[in-house]
């Protein structure tokens, strides 16, 4: 544990943990005073927890790395979320990104170009729009993004209207799909785990002339109106 004169001198810090068998971290969090100590004795069901345990139960411990220290809160939080993006999600037992990740965080140069010099899109056709931010990752397969678009969603009777479903991920349209139908979450094969209570998904296929139409166009004020819910609907009467 660290002193009082330690953790004077540290104020807010980044730290990692790294697993002593494979040299690698596993862990990024921020904090202060004692917080890297944390996790030691944490006993809830994670992954972090179940490395830390299966390293006492070798006999040894995880390294604790402190990788910036003598920050601000806003630093900190900022500091982690970069370590977190270049050591990757996958990588770690991190639940999620750090702070500013969604729309600052690592992104490739052509996927900065289309998020800000996408042209807008004039949509006139009757149209769900989705917003995949959540589960969208770079690299995604055009399989994973229809498979993140299609489902699982909380719909009304709106959904019946719309004839395509628009993959948006920060303001640009990714992919737009010819909606076949709606159904009963779980009710169709899909590769996603899910709750599917009270939930619809659609099958459907790329509408090849409308892709060519919008995809890589932008609807930027389309999520920005500060609610959650991911769904828009364009040129429906009554939609959300």
């Amino acid at each position: 544990m660290f002193s009082a004169k330690v953790r004077d001198k540290l104020q807010w810090y980044v730290y990692a943990y790294i697993d002593p068998r494979t040299g690698k971290a596993f862990y990024i969090g921020q904090g202060k005073g004692n917080r890297a100590f944390d996790h030691l004795v944490d006993k809830t069901d994670c992954e972090k927890v179940r490395i830390i345990q299966e390293l006492h139960a070798a006999g040894t411990k995880p390294i604790i790395s402190i990788l910036r220290h003598g920050l601000s809160q806003d630093e900190a939080k900022l500091v982690e979320s970069v370590c977190i993006d270049f050591a990757e999600l996958e990588n770690l037992t991190n639940g999620v990104k750090g702070k500013y990740s969604k729309y600052f965080g690592r992104a490739s140069v052509d996927e900065l170009i289309r998020r800000y010099d996408a042209p807008p899109a004039d949509v006139t056709e009757r149209c769900i729009a989705i917003n995949i931010s959540q589960t969208y990752r770079p690299g995604m397969t055009d399989r994973e993004i229809y498979e993140c678009t299609r489902g699982v969603w909380p719909l009304g009777s709106d959904k019946n209207h719309a004839d395509y479903a628009l993959a948006v991920y920060q303001g640009v349209i990714l992919e737009v799909y010819a909606i076949i139908g709606w159904f009963s979450a779980g009710s169709v094969f899909s590769e996603r785990r899910f709750e599917p209570s009270g939930r619809y998904e659609f099958v459907g296929n790329v509408a090849h002339e409308l892709s060519e139409k919008y995809k890589g166009k932008s609807l930027p004020n389309l999520f920005s109106s500060g609610k959650r819910f991911p769904i828009r609907y364009l040129n429906i009467k009554g939609g959300v």
